[in-house]
């Protein structure tokens, strides 16, 4: 394609540059075959961490990879009864398909062993793998049921996303506020939900304060504000720390370029 990637440029735009009126998609075939998953329960968050570089150094790529922290396996055991090991765990998902998802899966699991993994469990069995995928599928209600939530979504770089985890930690108990996070691990896209109590007008001071933090640390290592949710309005705040001075002068101009009257979407992202 000649000149600037336009496409990208709208799709990434959260709204404020135009309307998208039509899309064309190109589908993709689901895979066909078995498929086997993973679960592996860890000391701590930090620590099922590590796992996901082992098998991606290996060449093996699952289509699903999915960190719970202990916060939010808490959550869930409160809400419904699981068989799962004890509490003070965090637990990793991997779902392999194809005709090689079997020997994928049992190489995960043993090279989660190898991290120092309490438990693993290897099923091809499709009723097992749904309630294994259910406990991933079921987090944000069981958290919902503890409080008011304030979800947020960040990324890092995928070899500091143990060292994000225990930061979120630290982060909460500075604050005194609970945060329960999962995580796509593939890519340490990070997902801590911020609780407080239903009875609060608004978002709580030090909710907030605890969010600033976390973006912070985020930035820090060459991280992103959001890998899904986007800017919106809730994190506009902190993007010219990202984006630095320069950078935003960029976005900018681009806007006003395409929206010189500032009717798209406005007040949103800058």
């Amino acid at each position: 394609m000649s000149g600037y990637d336009l496409t990208s440029l709208f799709v990434g735009s959260e709204g404020t540059l135009g309307v998208i009126t039509g899309a064309t998609l190109r589908p993709r075939s689901k895979a066909v075959g078995p498929r086997a998953t993973v679960a592996a329960y860890f000391p701590d968050a930090a620590a099922a961490a590590r796992a996901p570089l082992a098998p991606a150094r290996g060449g093996l790529t699952p289509s699903f990879l999915e960190l719970i922290d202990e916060a939010t396996l808490r959550a869930l055991h409160a809400w419904q009864p699981l068989d799962l090991p004890g509490d003070g765990v965090a637990l990793l998902l991997a779902e392999f398909d194809g005709v090689d998802a079997d020997r994928a899966a049992a190489e995960t699991g043993r090279l989660c062993g190898k991290l120092n993994a309490v438990a693993t469990q290897v099923t091809t069995d499709e009723a097992e793998s749904e309630r294994l995928l259910d406990i991933r599928r079921h987090a944000p209600g069981a958290l919902e049921r503890m409080g008011r939530t304030m979800v947020e979504d960040f990324v890092v770089p995928r070899s500091r996303l143990g060292d994000m985890l225990v930061e979120i930690r630290r982060i909460a108990a500075r604050h005194d506020v609970l945060v329960a996070t999962v995580a796509h691990a593939g890519d340490a896209n990070l997902h801590p939900t911020l609780l407080f109590d239903r009875t609060e007008p608004e978002i709580p001071a030090r909710v907030w304060s605890a969010a600033d933090d976390m973006f912070r640390t985020a930035l820090r290592p060459g991280g992103t504000l959001t890998g899904e949710h986007g800017i919106g309005t809730l994190k506009k705040r902190w993007l010219r720390d990202e984006l630095g001075d320069d950078g935003t002068g960029v976005h900018q101009t681009i806007k006003s370029a395409l929206d010189p009257l500032g009717i798209m979407n406005p007040g949103k992202v800058l």
